[in-house]
């Protein structure tokens, strides 16, 4: 199962529309309108499979106060660098940087910035995708590892962990 897509109500959803095909390389399908109840719409998706609804009704307005609900909306840019950069030209474009560029205390590397309507967007390195792809590596060796004789001069694995299986199965 995957989250299909989310959804922002937006007051301006060209704003918004240009906002995350512009900085975040979304691709935007076509306006949905539908005038009897007063909605138009737009989805635009992401390298990855992602989706974002931008929606639009007559009469609807913003609350004033931080409620319960969606919070923000983060994207994975791919390393540091990428953060950084990203960050600076919102910030030369006139865009609110909410934080950072900083490490958080959970240890992800990102910062927040203001989409057009206020909505918060994080810019991170996916720490977990490095994680994932870290640890797959490393079974990977330690199966080709486990393939060698232990005490083979290309045997990087000691004998004990050659003749165990828990570094495949915790992976």
């Amino acid at each position: 199962m995957n989250i299909n897509h989310v959804a922002i109500w937006a007051d301006n959803l060209e704003l918004l529309r240009s906002f995350y095909t512009e900085y975040f390389g979304g691709c935007c399908g076509s306006r949905y309108h539908n005038p009897t109840k007063g909605f138009t719409s737009y989805i635009v998706a992401f390298d990855g499979g992602a989706r974002l609804e931008l929606m639009h009704k007559d009469g609807l307005s913003r609350p004033l106060e931080p409620h319960l609900g969606f919070a923000h909306i983060s994207f994975s840019v791919g390393d540091k660098e990428s953060v950084d950069s990203l960050t600076a030209r919102l910030r030369r474009d006139g865009y609110v940087i909410v934080d950072g560029p900083r490490v958080t205390g959970d240890g992800f590397y990102e910062s927040a910035v203001e989409d057009p309507e206020g909505n918060i967007v994080e810019i991170t390195v996916c720490a977990y995708c490095r994680l994932v792809l870290l640890r797959l590596s490393m079974c990977r060796r330690v199966v080709a590892n486990a393939l060698l004789r232990p005490g083979d001069s290309t045997c990087s694995v000691s004998s004990s962990r050659c003749s165990s299986n828990s570094d495949i199965s915790s992976g």
